[in-house]
């Protein structure tokens, strides 16, 4: 748990990073492409710079805006009804997405906790019923430990004295994980 904890962490930076990193390297290459033009044609303009000088302090730093023909904005002013009809629904699948995730997120967190909960108490128990009934009503963990005593108590019959007892209990143990993780 940790390392994927570290793990996201460090991703989380990097990420970070980039994100932070590439508009420092576009505004570093426009001033450098905008410094290197006035050099060339700085011998042909020689008469007209004292007179520009003053101007071009006034008006300070202009900063030309250049519009993404590949954005979402763009996609959406001109877009056709197939083109938005796809973006709405891709919006839509991708809310469900983010559900779905933060509730298993909330699920796994509650079935940790009631595994800490079953280590500590079951397993420090005296026998597997008093083990079971230290569990909390409802919990997985208690659901499977009453399946594997109701197997115990209910072996028995022509048909079941075939099978082994720890065979049977075993296979309803299986059943009830089975039906835990469905």
């Amino acid at each position: 748990m940790k390392t994927r904890f570290s793990a996201f962490l460090a991703a989380a930076v990097l990420a970070l990073t980039a994100a932070v990193a590439a508009p420092a390297f576009a505004e570093e290459a426009s001033a450098t492409a905008a410094s290197a033009a006035p050099a060339t044609s700085a011998p042909a303009a020689d008469a007209a710079a004292p007179a520009a000088a003053p101007a071009a302090a006034e008006a300070g730093p202009a900063k030309e805006v250049i519009e993404n023909p590949y954005g979402l904005d763009a996609l959406w002013k001109t877009g056709d009804f197939v083109a938005k009809g796809t973006l709405i629904i891709m919006v839509i699948m991708s809310m469900g997405s983010w559900y779905i995730l933060i509730t298993k997120i909330v699920d796994q967190i509650k079935l940790s906790g009631q595994a800490t909960d079953a280590r500590a108490k079951f397993w420090k128990s005296a026998s597997v019923q008093a083990g079971a009934a230290s569990l909390k009503e409802g919990s997985p963990f208690r659901f499977i430990a009453d399946s594997g005593i109701k197997a115990t108590e209910h072996h028995e019959g022509a048909l079941l004295e075939q099978i082994d007892l720890n065979t049977w209990v075993s296979m309803s143990i299986q059943r009830a994980v089975d039906k835990v993780q469905s």
